[in-house]
């Protein structure tokens, strides 16, 4: 995450001045950024209803809206991506404490040199992404003990009065034998799957964003399923490409195909194709799900391990999981969203 935002953040510009706007679109050339220009506050508020910026570098003294009153209005609206406040005539003391009490980042004076620019960005998107990563691994802790107490604590309840049942009912010891047997199992199973979770949690701290052919990187995650892969189909372009860390996405992605392929006999289809520039990756199955049952996948509730361990994961990848029914036929589909 912070080397993605240092290389190529989305940011949005906002000044009256067109020599001001030309100077800073020079300095941010070498970044490859995604910029917005907006000539007031009003009209950048109206930018960033309609689109996604990791981080707004506002003009004090606009038309309308002022710099620090847009940076309030963002704050107040939940935006928690880097603001930074530039001012050629608010140089006092108080103008830098009301630009920080507003929900400012930093201050920079004008007018600006190059290096110091590049800096003070770097820092307020380096301490963003940092922020940024803390926090998705706070959620993911909680989810991890969550599901410790609630899968492995339920499995564990279950022994106990099984054990219970074999006292007072010895004639039917073989039958508990078998049950418990299987739900030792169960539980191996499960532990294993967290405990896998709990290690490539920590990965979170060392994502590795790199271009992945898609087509080539489906059919090697299809070898890794064994006989049951070869009920998987794929579509995907030959030149499709997304930028991922790539055994994040594996793990996601194999968590998406093992809940189609235990739950449905059919066919399963791992499709990728790009659209509205990102790039969505589809799991199709034959099952059917009801009205109810995706409104708690998509809130992450009352569903299966491996589904709540794929909403960990794609979150690590900035990114959630949907689903609704398939169109035009009979099953259902699970996707998701990657930057192209």
């Amino acid at each position: 995450m912070p080397n993605f935002l240092m290389k190529s953040p989305r940011l949005l510009i906002v000044d009256d001045h067109p020599e001001s706007l030309e100077v800073l679109l020079a300095w941010l050339a070498p970044r490859k950024t995604k910029v917005y220009q907006a000539s007031s506050g009003e009209q950048a508020l109206k930018i960033l209803a309609k689109k996604q910026v990791d981080a707004v570098i506002t003009d004090w003294l606009l038309p309308g809206l002022s710099g620090v009153e847009l940076v309030s209005s963002l704050r107040a609206s939940g935006f928690n991506g880097p603001l930074l406040i530039c001012t050629g005539s608010m140089l006092d003391a108080e103008h830098l404490q009301e630009a920080f009490d507003a929900g400012a980042n930093d201050y920079l004076r004008k007018p600006m040199n190059q290096v110091e620019f590049n800096a003070r960005l770097d820092k307020s998107l380096s301490w963003f992404a940092q922020r940024y990563t803390l926090e998705r691994f706070s959620d993911s802790q909680h989810q991890l003990m969550v599901l410790m107490s609630e899968q492995l604590g339920g499995d564990l309840q279950s022994l106990i009065q099984m054990q219970e049942l074999e006292k007072w009912d010895p004639s039917s010891l073989e039958r508990f034998q078998n049950q418990r047997h299987d739900l030792t199992k169960q539980l191996k199973d499960r532990f294993t799957s967290l405990m896998n979770w709990s290690r490539y949690r920590f990965a979170l701290q060392q994502l590795q964003p790199e271009p992945l052919q898609l087509r080539g990187y489906f059919k090697n995650l299809l070898s890794q399923i064994g006989p049951a892969g070869e009920r998987v189909q794929i579509s995907a372009a030959r030149d499709l490409q997304v930028i991922s860390d790539a055994e994040i996405l594996r793990r996601a992605l194999l968590a998406l195909i093992d809940n189609a392929l235990r739950h449905c006999p059919g066919e399963v289809l791992l499709k990728a194709q790009a659209q509205d520039g990102v790039i969505r990756m589809c799991v199709l199955d034959e099952g059917d799900l009801s009205e109810g049952a995706i409104d708690r996948l998509l809130a992450g509730q009352g569903i299966g391990l491996g589904l709540r361990i794929c909403h960990d994961l794609l979150a690590l990848l900035g990114s959630r999981l949907q689903a609704a029914p398939r169109r035009g036929q009979r099953g259902s589909q699970f996707y998701f969203d990657l930057p192209l």
